[in-house]
């Protein structure tokens, strides 16, 4: 983890766990990427990294909120209850649907079968799962924040349907009635992204020239420093990072 966020300039501590979303055992043969969870104890850095991004194993990634799922009993299936107080006295499996043994002791390869839809054509976790969509559209209508891209704070544009709206409001990092220099676009230059990036972070509200929040132009220029330390910092990776 301290690679992470030295790598996207956080302060230690700021990452409290990272984990693969799905286990290991059921990765499709020759997968060769997929979803990490992260958990941060700062509201404002989790909205900057979904705003901008962020590196992991020299690479830029999305990020999105985690939203509130409804929540399905890993002891028989079933939805809004879980498996301490579930009724059923056997448990039935997530992946083959058989009855007397949990998903995470199920040895079976060839079937799948879903307990909520009856259905052979996915197993009961599947989140494209019908049963699954319409519960999630239930929760989503009594979960207001889940229609919401970031964690919401004080912050007015923390409250923005979408990313693309923070656009119209003010900005704490960022400005996007000022373009950035011509450097920051050009392709390779990831050390320089993320010097801007620490810049941004670094900035406090009311840094900018007319009080506000800071613009591109209020940004110190990168140094010679910058621009030697790209070269070391912007090797390739030589191995894929291990979270758990």
């Amino acid at each position: 983890m301290k690679e992470v966020q030295d790598a996207n300039n956080l302060d230690d501590g700021i990452i409290t766990s990272m984990r693969w979303l799905k286990p290991l055992h059921r990765r499709k043969k020759g997968q060769i990427c997929g979803h990490i969870i992260l958990k941060v104890t700062d509201a404002t850095e989790a909205n900057r990294m979904i705003t901008l991004g962020m590196y992991v194993a020299n690479k830029k990634l999305t990020v999105e909120k985690c939203n509130v799922d409804p929540v399905r009993c890993l002891k028989c299936q079933g939805y809004n209850h879980f498996a301490k107080e579930c009724v059923v006295n056997h448990d039935i499996c997530g992946h083959c649907g058989e009855r007397g043994h949990r998903t995470s002791a199920c040895t079976n390869t060839t079937k799948v079968h879903c307990t909520s839809c009856n259905m052979d054509d996915h197993p009961s976790y599947n989140r494209y799962c019908p049963t699954f969509l319409r519960k999630v559209a239930d929760k989503n209508s009594i979960t207001p924040e889940n229609n919401l891209p970031f964690i919401q704070t004080d912050e007015a544009w923390t409250w923005n349907k979408t990313v693309d709206d923070r656009k119209h409001v003010s900005d704490p990092g960022l400005n996007y009635n000022h373009p950035a220099p011509a450097i920051f676009y050009q392709q390779g230059n990831q050390y320089e992204r993320s010097q801007q990036r620490k810049h941004q972070m670094n900035q406090k509200p009311g840094s900018g020239h007319d009080g506000g929040p800071p613009r591109w132009e209020d940004l110190p220029p990168l140094t010679q420093e910058d621009d030697e330390g790209y070269q070391q910092w912007a090797q390739p990776a030589t191995n894929i990072p291990d979270f758990e």
